[in-house]
């Protein structure tokens, strides 16, 4: 099976909105961690508001006649995919700030802090991988901006290479 045109481990700095670029690419682990409080109260929204829901529709239309406490598994399950909904939603923001479509000064500075660390202590920039150049490339193609169809098919990118789309300096 032949490969398409090679990846570019280097490419212009291009963002997908009016802000800087941070990573094209990024890890799981960067974009859990670059995440703001908000995001993290997105996730604890969707998780009470799931459950929440459930109530309030067994108040307004209840199913025996009269209002009775929804079964614990019920809620359970609710409050399960209400996290991992509040989950989808903040790394779906997160990603966001790191394509440069939405705000992203604060996370662009810690991003330079980080990479700047990362050079003065003689570390590659977004880690060490062992896989394989032709493996670490197939796992760029495959999870590059992967956060657009995030609802349909969750792919996050696990595997640290060298594509990132922009230049360090």
């Amino acid at each position: 099976m032949s490969s398409s045109t090679p990846l570019v481990k280097t490419s212009v700095n291009n963002s997908l909105g009016d802000y800087p670029l941070i990573d094209a690419d990024p890890h799981f682990n960067r974009v859990v961690g670059y995440m703001r409080p908000s995001d993290y109260g997105v996730i604890g929204l969707a998780t009470a508001a799931l459950p929440a829901g459930i109530c309030f529709a067994e108040w307004v239309d209840p199913i025996k006649g009269k209002f009775a406490r929804p079964s614990p598994k019920f809620l359970r399950v609710a409050t399960m995919l209400g996290f991992a909904v509040g989950f989808g939603a903040a790394y779906g923001r997160s990603s966001l700030r790191f394509f440069g479509v939405t705000e992203n000064a604060r996370e662009y500075k810690k991003d330079e802090a980080e990479m700047t660390a990362r050079k003065a202590a003689g570390l590659e920039p977004y880690g060490t991988s062992t896989l394989t150049p032709e493996l670490q490339e197939i796992a760029a193609k495959n999870s590059a901006f992967s956060v657009a169809a995030l609802f349909i098919f969750p792919w996050f990118n696990f595997v640290n290479h060298p594509y990132h789309g922009r230049e360090q300096k």
